[in-house]
């Protein structure tokens, strides 16, 4: 009986440990899984041409550097407009981030364990770039499921199409220290960083 009993105490130990360590963590603030979702951005156009230029830091939430960045159509470059915009239809909840011929990129504190966030694909050409190991040029959302997008980096796609518009979420499960997404138009919203901080305050 003794050496049933132990195992399972040096287990039960070890759970409340952890219990006790995530309980700590949540109480300081710091839910590990720092998230993006355009709520309190203000809306209208937000950067772009003419008055940003590629690469400008738009904004710092959460730790996270956001950047304009530039559209790679496959034939040449595009850097145009991004927008916020009040949810509404059948895309986002809140307010959500529009592109039309720009992109963003975001610079992250630390390293994040898995990255995912919704999106809304109205047609044109679409990139995504992980760790600046080379932009995907796609137009087809659902043709990156399974694709390693960077070394280590797997993507994953759930969503469906309406007619010929794809609503859905990509999900980037591996180390990530930096991410670019841009599109012709293209609707995104509630980016997660899982494995960084959440701290009390958006900065």
């Amino acid at each position: 009986p003794t050496s049933v009993l132990m195992p399972l105490k040096g287990s039960l130990m070890s759970s409340l440990r952890t219990l006790l360590l995530l309980a700590l963590l949540l109480s300081a603030g710091q839910v590990l899984a720092a998230g993006i979702d355009f709520d309190t951005w203000p809306t209208g156009r937000i950067y772009g041409a003419g008055t940003h230029a590629p690469g400008t830091l738009i904004t710092t939430e959460s730790g996270i550097e956001c950047r304009s960045d530039i559209l790679d159509t496959g034939s040449g470059t595009a850097y145009g407009d991004a927008f916020i915009q009040n949810a509404g239809g059948a895309f986002g909840s809140g307010r959500y981030l529009q592109f039309s011929n720009i992109g963003m990129f975001f610079v992250l504190p630390t390293v994040a364990t898995e990255v995912s966030f919704n999106l809304a694909d109205y047609g044109g050409a679409m990139n995504l770039e992980v760790n600046g190991a080379g932009r995907w040029i796609f137009g087809d959302v659902p043709s990156l499921d399974g694709k390693e997008i960077a070394p280590g980096v797997i993507a994953s796609v759930s969503g469906s199409y309406n007619g010929s518009n794809f609503f859905g979420s990509v999900t980037l499960q591996g180390s990530v220290l930096n991410i670019s997404v841009c599109g012709a138009e293209m609707l995104v919203d509630r980016f997660e960083f899982n494995g960084i901080a959440q701290p009390d305050y958006t900065g």
